[in-house]
């Protein structure tokens, strides 16, 4: 448990598993079972990228993942908004086709908007 006053910043948390690891609507259903008992987030930034963009930006990399197929994005994107679709916490989709300064941006001023919302 963390004292009061600390905050916990994660690239990943369970609903990266249901989106990267759910092919079927059996495996979604399974793999979520696996995770219901995980605390929610206090907030989640959802950085929605367009399979063609995303495709593109991997393009001009020198390395590529082997989940990193058309096929396979498109299931995680769809993964992705079932699992926003569904999800009852505090999250913001962030276009992530803007410039990361304009997301960083974006994120600073829905950070400060939460720490001055009051308990």
């Amino acid at each position: 448990m963390l004292a009061t006053g600390h905050q916990v910043i994660t690239t990943r948390y369970y609903f990266s598993s249901l989106a990267y690891n759910a092919n079927s609507p059996d495996e979604y259903a399974f793999i979520y079972r696996l995770n219901q008992d995980f605390p929610n987030p206090d907030f989640v930034f959802y950085c929605d990228l367009p399979v063609e963009v995303a495709l593109e930006r991997i393009k001009r990399r020198s390395h590529q993942e082997i989940y990193e197929t058309q096929a396979k994005l498109t299931q995680v994107h769809q993964n992705y908004e079932q699992i926003f679709t569904q999800y009852g916490g505090q999250w913001q989709r962030l276009n992530a086709t803007n410039s990361p300064d304009a997301i960083h941006q974006q994120i600073l001023t829905i950070v400060d908007q939460l720490q001055s919302v009051p308990d």
